[in-house]
C-alpha cells in the first residue's frame, strides 16, 4: 500500500483547450501569479541569510520607497490588518530596524515608522538584493524587450485599478 501524502501529483494530460494544463501558461493571471511566487521564494532564500522572515523584508522594501508613512497608511499599502501590521513593527523595532515617531495631526494622535540607522543599512542590503534579483530575472530579454514589458504589465495593472483609484 503507497502512503498517499508521498505521491506527487500527476499533470492531467486527458484534457484540452482551456481545460488543458498547457492553457495555464496561456494565461495572463497564472503567469503573472506564478511570476510573483517564484520572485518571493527566491527572495525569501536571499533575505534568509540576512536574518528576515518575508513579512520582514516586505515591510522594510516598502519603507525603503516610502518612509515615514503612518502605521495605517502601511497597512493598507501592505494589505495587511492594523493589529498584524503592529506585531510585525514590534518586532522590527525590537530588533532596533525601525522606530515609531509620534506626531499630531489634525488634533489626532498618529505614528510615523522610519528606519533607525542600523535599519537603514539593512534596507539599503534588501533593495540591492531586490535589485539584482530583477536583473537576473530580466536577463533573457533584450533592452526593448525589457521595455516593452514593462510597457505593458503597467497597462494590465492600470486597467485592474478601481476607478477612480490614486494608485496609477
Amino acid at each position: 500500500m503507497t502512503d498517499k501524502t508521498q505521491q506527487k501529483p500527476r499533470l492531467r494530460t486527458d484534457r484540452t483547450g482551456a481545460d488543458s494544463p498547457d492553457y495555464l501558461l496561456d494565461n495572463i493571471g497564472f503567469l503573472v501569479m506564478e511570476i510573483g511566487r517564484l520572485f518571493r521564494v527566491n527572495f525569501d532564500q536571499r533575505m534568509r541569510r540576512l536574518g528576515l522572515t518575508r513579512s520582514e523584508w516586505w515591510l522594510l522594501a516598502h519603507l525603503w520607497f516610502f518612509e515615514g508613512m503612518t502605521q495605517q497608511q502601511l497597512a493598507d499599502f501592505l494589505d495587511m490588518t492594523k493589529g498584524g501590521l503592529a506585531k510585525l513593527i514590534g518586532r522590527l523595532e525590537s530588533k532596533g530596524m525601525i522606530e515609531r515617531r509620534g506626531e499630531t495631526l489634525g488634533g489626532r494622535a498618529t505614528k510615523r515608522i522610519y528606519f533607525t540607522t542600523a535599519g537603514r543599512a539593512l534596507g539599503a542590503r534588501v533593495d540591492k538584493g531586490a535589485r539584482q534579483l530583477v536583473r537576473e530575472a530580466e536577463a533573457p530579454l533584450r533592452g526593448e524587450q525589457v521595455e516593452k514589458l514593462h510597457e505593458l504589465l503597467r497597462s494590465v495593472r492600470q486597467s485592474l485599478l478601481p476607478r477612480g483609484s490614486h494608485e496609477g
